[in-house]
């Protein structure tokens, strides 16, 4: 080393630099915890807000599944109701329809219908012709109601009331009504009123002493009751030779096209009524359609078209004197009570005046 360089650094003071920091220890602190404070502010509001979302969630979920109930429970009470109600569009046009009236027309869901025209689904069973339809011609307030046939007879009803939005018609509300049941209790009443005077004016010719009279009388008596009952034919029998046979003696037989040429005059109770013969004489009646009758016993019926028959036997005083046949060959039916209880009192009736005839023929013999 040279020895004048080494002089030299042996020599010189060598200067530290002291750097000074002014750091404060608590005012850090302070910051730190109004970071975290902050922290869990922002912290809290957000499980707050999430929390909220989660009870908005919880509170929608339940009421779409209340909505859902009270949509099954307006659903099902819609469908329950016995009315038929039909909702129509403007253009009348199937938008719903309860399960009344789904099933009245013979369709198994709403969809088999959805969006056809009134006019289509009614064009069959409807009395008026739907070109006259009030839904298709009138676009009133009003309302307008007719009658619907379906197809096995059962009489409706039907109101038709508009749908309004703003004053602006939008659509129908039809409701039907089943009022076969009602009709069918009037025409009864109307059927049993008429019958029972038809046996009151009877009642006075049980002591008239004209023949002449009681046969008109019987004879108007006869046709009454066919026209009441709406039936084709009416025969009162007579006995003879000790009930072997019987013979008609009062007939009553409805005008029409279709009505065969003969009659029964007469019947052999050995030539396949015997059944008859031992009914009537212990005072049973006999009243069934033509189809379930005995083979033996239809074939007479069938030959003249006769469809369904009441037979009532008449007594005079304690004796079997002979039978009313009704017949219907309209169709078959089921004789009700009041027909039947209706047939028995004019019977009893003829009984009276029929033995009343018989006297008066052996007393002017005598």
């Amino acid at each position: 080393m040279d020895t004048h360089n080494q002089s030299n650094y042996i020599g010189t003071k060598t200067t530290q630099r002291v750097v000074s920091y002014d750091f404060n220890i608590k005012e850090y602190e302070e910051k730190i915890q109004k970071i975290e404070i902050n922290e869990k502010k922002r912290i809290a509001q957000i499980e707050s807000k999430l929390d909220l979302m989660d009870k908005i969630t919880d509170n929608f979920e339940s009421s779409h599944n209340s909505l859902i109930e009270d949509r099954d429970i307006w659903v099902s009470t819609f469908d329950s109701l016995p009315a038929s109600i039909v909702v129509l569009d403007i253009d009348r046009r199937i938008k719903r329809a309860n399960k009344t009236f789904i099933d009245i027309i013979g369709a198994t869901c709403i969809d088999d219908i959805i969006n056809k025209k009134c006019s289509d689904i009614f064009e069959s069973v409807c009395i008026q012709c739907h070109e006259t339809c009030p839904v298709k011609s009138n676009y009133s307030s009003t309302l307008n109601d007719f009658k619907v046939i379906e197809k096995n007879n059962r009489i409706y009803t039907l109101t038709y009331s508009p749908i309004c939005n703003n004053n602006t018609l939008s659509g129908y509300v039809v409701l039907g009504y089943d009022v076969t049941d009602k009709i069918k209790f009037k025409d009864t009443i109307k059927k049993r009123d008429l019958l029972i005077s038809m046996i009151l004016n009877l009642t006075n010719c049980m002591y008239d002493t004209s023949s002449i009279n009681i046969d008109k009388k019987i004879s108007s008596v006869i046709k009454n009751t066919g026209n009441i009952l709406s039936l084709s034919d009416i025969y009162v029998y007579k006995n003879k030779l000790n009930n072997t046979y019987t013979e008609s003696i009062y007939k009553w037989r409805r005008i029409r096209k279709d009505a065969p040429n003969k009659s029964d005059e007469s019947l052999l109770y050995k030539d396949g009524y015997r059944r008859w013969s031992y009914l009537l004489s212990n005072k049973k009646i006999i009243h069934s359609n033509v189809d379930d009758l005995p083979v033996n016993e239809k074939s007479k019926f069938i030959s003249r078209g006769v469809k369904s028959i009441l037979v009532v036997p008449i007594f005079v005083d304690t004796k079997w004197y002979g039978f009313i046949i009704l017949e219907d060959s309209n169709e078959p039916r089921v004789w009700d009570e009041l027909e039947i209880n209706s047939v028995r009192s004019i019977v009893n009736i003829l009984g009276v005046i029929l033995g009343n005839i018989d006297r008066k023929e052996k007393i002017d013999v005598m």
